[in-house]
């Protein structure tokens, strides 16, 4: 069995509601995939991490690197885990992706195919560089998780002269697509194959994403379903009472 773990902040009701929705949509690769929903870590309970004073990132965008940087570290003593977002949403008509992925991703450097950072795995070569950058925060130019993982696979990819593995991650653009290559960068923008996202990102037409440290046009009306198509819009009220 493939086991994910998906973060969330059970004290936090809008995202309690978001992973409701979001389990059920994983229901039919169950056979396959076992999500465990662990606690994530908030801006209340982060870890010891050598954050950068010259990077400007806010309480909750700390809290999302050490809920990573938490997993990587697992995945870089060699467990092999998948990471997962509370938003999470497989997509029904990509079941068919999502298995294929599953039943190769150990041969795979970086495996990132959701449209962010929503369900991820890496190689624990790659997990420990990840951990590495996050430790030497003020060595490197990337902000966030997702930046942090493109740096540590692309450095591993380059040393290794593109030779040790592929991955996947997502396609420049809105459509839902995830990118296959020899590197993230190749595979973001320049594609040797590309694939339907398995996974996208769920949000409420009503609540809006469960971030609320940033400013007022970046939460409550920055994502609509004519600004961002590839998201998975949902009223959570009906879905959870389905």
């Amino acid at each position: 069995m493939i086991e994910g773990y998906m973060q969330v902040d059970l004290a936090n009701p809008l995202a309690v509601k978001y992973h409701e929705v979001a389990l059920k949509s994983f229901e039919r690769v169950k056979d396959i995939f076992h999500i465990n929903v662990v606690q994530c870590v908030t801006p209340d309970t982060l870890l010891d991490l050598p954050f950068s004073d010259k990077k400007s990132r806010s309480p909750q965008e700390k809290a999302s690197i050490c809920s990573q940087y938490r997993m990587m570290k697992r995945i870089s003593q060699g467990e092999r885990l998948w990471i997962m977002e509370h938003d999470a949403y497989l997509r029904p008509d990509h079941e068919d992706i999502f298995r294929m992925i599953m039943s190769k991703y150990q041969q795979m450097l970086t495996c990132n195919i959701g449209i962010a950072m929503e369900c991820y795995t890496a190689h624990p070569r790659i997990a420990n560089l990840f951990c590495e950058h996050v430790e030497k925060d003020a060595e490197i130019a990337a902000t966030g998780p997702m930046g942090i993982l493109h740096n540590a696979t692309d450095q591993f990819a380059t040393k290794h002269k593109n030779q040790l593995g592929n991955v996947y991650w997502p396609k420049a653009g809105q459509d839902n697509k995830t990118g296959l290559s020899n590197n993230v960068s190749s595979a973001h923008r320049k594609p040797r194959k590309i694939l339907e996202a398995p996974v996208t990102q769920l949000i409420d037409i009503n609540h809006g994403t469960t971030v609320t440290d940033r400013p007022k046009n970046q939460v409550k009306n920055f994502y609509t379903p004519e600004t961002h198509p590839n998201f998975h819009f949902v009223d959570l009220a009906i879905e959870l009472n389905k």
